[in-house]
């Protein structure tokens, strides 16, 4: 094994231990940073709030009530030779109760000044295993099997998905048919036995005959998503397994170089570097959009209200209205007047006060907004319930406000730096990207 090959392993496994029943979305009590390795390598912690955490013991000090609660970003650096990887690791230090007292994690999580520790939120108790009996958990669609002899000690097993912001910005992202799973114990060290992990996906997508799928771990020092151990696929439920030794962050993908349709990678000579280069080699892989004759996608020219409407009902299945006569005054001899029908009928669009729709208008973010809220049938938000703020809020039409802060309050849009531009021409790319987020959403 090389020094690269032992550095990638190691840091692979590289886990920090939780107290019983806390993770790292809430922790009072102090923290194992484990420095031990399988490959001889060295493995050395540091925190970008020693205060809070001390990376050279584990040792907690809990913010007061009044600081609120403190993230503390821990980074474990593998060497081996000249060979250097890191991998960090974002932890939530939970504030001391209203009544003051010492922090909760010192003397190995004695509150000290009496105060009592915060009740931890459902989601973050986890699952207790017990390695003597294993066992089966399922969360968040998704389900572990653990066999009996997996680990040496008690632990417990939190699982979680990443929000599609986060999860839109991982490697691979034009491949993936699943939500991003985060999966992590609260004891350091990898499995004595291989863990089935078994994961939702859209088969609806995919054709059984020309896709490949399987379960891939996330390398979050090469970029690399690897495929788990004898992989299993069930078309008929939409579930594909796969074995692993150690946990992190998980997803269904297609095979590298092959989008969902069986098709490869296509190669626009306009996208490369593109803030949504991902995306549109998403949507146009899922058959959704396409580029021009001359290898263009052309990211940032103007969409037309016809052209969204397409793929509005292209994307969420809405059958075409067979249409002689069109929706509107203005879309009878339109190439789109069925897909208009199809979603004037679904409640999806509406025309003007003249009975016009107006299809060839290049479509405004606040029109595409209330578009797609309407077409995943979101509630819309009350202007004045939970808040979205936008420096420009007040630009935005009364008829339209409640569907934008829907869709932006399940991320489907992406501002610029705190505006919306309400009325501003929506680009191929914005339109795409939006369209992705949407998809996600609907994605087991």
């Amino acid at each position: 094994m090389t020094d690269l090959e032992a550095v990638t392993a190691d840091l692979g496994h590289v886990a920090i231990g939780y107290a019983e029943g806390e993770g790292p979305t809430g922790v009072t009590k102090n923290v194992v940073l484990p420095t031990a390795s399988a490959n001889e390598t060295n493995v050395a912690w540091s925190s970008n709030n020693p205060k809070v955490i001390d990376a050279a013991t584990g040792k907690v000090t809990r913010p007061s009530f009044e600081a609120g609660d403190a993230a503390v970003t821990l980074t474990a650096t593998v060497t081996k030779g000249v060979v250097k990887q890191t991998k960090t690791f974002l932890v939530n230090v939970l504030k001391l109760a209203e009544s003051g007292g010492s922090n909760g994690g010192n003397n190995g999580g004695n509150n000290g000044g009496g105060t009592d520790q915060p009740a931890q939120p459902s989601e973050q108790a986890g699952w207790r295993i017990d390695p003597a009996a294993g066992g089966t958990i399922s969360g968040a669609g998704a389900s572990i099997r653990f066999p009996a002899g997996v680990f040496p000690e008690a632990f417990r097993t939190y699982v979680a998905t990443l929000p599609e912001d986060a999860a839109g910005k991982l490697p691979g992202a034009q491949r993936r048919v699943s939500r991003v799973y985060d999966i992590t114990k609260s004891a350091a060290g990898i499995f004595l036995k291989p863990v089935t992990i078994t994961l939702p996906f859209d088969s609806a997508r995919l054709d059984p005959k020309a896709d490949t799928v399987a379960v891939y771990w996330l390398n979050e020092v090469t970029g690399e998503w690897v495929p788990l151990d004898n992989a299993s696929i069930d078309w008929t439920r939409g579930k594909v397994s796969g074995e692993t030794i150690h946990f992190t962050k998980f997803a269904v993908l297609t095979v590298p170089g092959q989008l969902p349709s069986g098709q490869p990678l296509p190669a626009f000579s306009d996208i490369s570097g593109h803030w949504a280069e991902a995306s549109i080699l998403t949507i146009v892989g899922q058959g959704y959009v396409k580029g021009y004759p001359d290898g263009k996608f052309r990211p940032n020219a103007k969409v037309t209200r016809a052209e969204f409407v397409q793929l509005i009902v292209r994307a969420f299945g809405i059958a075409e209205a067979n249409a002689k006569t069109g929706a509107f005054a203005d879309t009878a001899n339109h190439w789109a007047r069925g897909a208009i029908a199809a979603a004037h009928a679904a409640g999806i669009v509406d025309g003007y006060e003249d009975r016009t729709f107006r299809p060839d208008d290049p479509i405004t973010r606040e029109q595409m907004a209330v578009m797609t809220a309407r077409a995943m049938k979101l509630q819309p938000a009350a202007a004045g319930g939970k808040d979205t703020v936008f420096t420009d809020r007040a630009d935005i039409a009364d008829w339209a406000l409640p569907s934008v802060l829907a869709a932006s309050e399940n991320g489907l849009f992406v501002g610029y730096q705190g505006a919306f531009r309400p009325h501003a021409y929506a680009t191929r790319a914005e339109t795409v990207e939006t369209l992705r987020r949407a998809i996600a959403l609907r994605t087991p």
